[in-house]
């Protein structure tokens, strides 16, 4: 029999929407959920008795324990199953399955793909079917722990839900300013994606071009500033409440304005020149 897992030595593997979930009444159950996980993701062949879990949790009994578990699988968190031998019919373990996937593992083009979740037994090593040559045919732990890790920091709920049109928005300070920024360069994308994240929206990225350029379009000095470094910074908030431009004033409709530079095109002005 393989040696028994005794848990995570540094840190426990608490999904965020574990941790925070309110149906879940006990506190055991959410760290008895963190030594689960985490036996899942970094080891998967070892196991914990009810016994070591108690010990871990710091119970007196296995009691808590149960409970714990009896709710986590009242939430579809985990599922646990006996486990016969095939011949005797005898109980030889008992399998619990994580039933919890992470919302986002990979994201391509906006859509999320899940990665298939494994399982341990608690009792005995995991349950595997292997080829003739020996390889497992089951997820891979390691490699499921390495793509989450990688993808992670990748993903941002915003995007999914709400695609940033990085496009539009420049599209349409070009249209005002007949300047030429690319809606693909990392800096402006990084400023337009904060602002995002923060909770503006298309509307207002316009709104502010209208607002600033409704102000400076007659003042080459600070016409200079209608550029994305200065638009999209830290005083969006501040452009964006800046005019209250009512259907009685007339919107800066449409571009040429970089005529005001004596013919010298924004982005072409060097950052350095900019006080902000």
């Amino acid at each position: 029999m393989d040696k028994e897992f005794t848990g995570a030595r540094y840190f426990l593997n608490i999904p965020a929407e574990v941790a925070h979930d309110p149906r879940i009444k006990r506190d055991k159950a959410i760290l008895l959920f963190g030594e689960i996980y985490s036996m899942l993701n970094v080891t998967g062949a070892f196991y914990m008795s009810n016994k070591e879990m108690a010990k871990r949790l710091r119970c007196k009994t296995v009691k808590p324990v149960k409970e714990a578990l009896n709710e986590l699988e009242s939430l579809d968190y985990i599922k646990r199953e006996i486990i016969k031998d095939e011949k005797t019919g005898a109980v030889i373990g008992r399998k619990i399955t994580s039933t919890w996937k992470p919302q986002m593992t990979e994201v391509t083009k906006g859509r999320i793909q899940e990665e298939p979740n494994p399982s341990y037994d608690d009792n005995h090593p995991l349950v595997t079917t292997r080829t003739e040559g020996g390889v497992s045919e089951e997820p891979q732990i390691e490699h499921i722990n390495r793509t989450i890790n990688r993808t992670t920091n990748k993903y941002n709920p915003a995007d999914a839900e709400h695609p940033i049109p990085y496009e539009e928005i420049v599209d349409y300070l070009n249209l005002k300013t007949d300047a030429n920024y690319k809606p693909t360069a990392k800096p402006t994308q990084r400023l337009i994606r904060a602002r995002w994240n923060e909770g503006y929206r298309l509307d207002d990225f316009k709104k502010v071009v209208d607002n600033k350029a409704f102000e400076w379009q007659g003042d080459s000095k600070m016409w200079k500033y209608m550029r994305p470094t200065t638009l999209f910074g830290s005083k969006f908030d501040d452009y964006l409440n800046a005019n209250n431009l009512d259907k009685s004033r007339k919107k800066p409709t449409t571009g040429g304005y970089e005529e005001l530079l004596n013919g010298k095109k924004i982005q072409d002005i060097p950052d350095d020149e900019l006080p902000f």
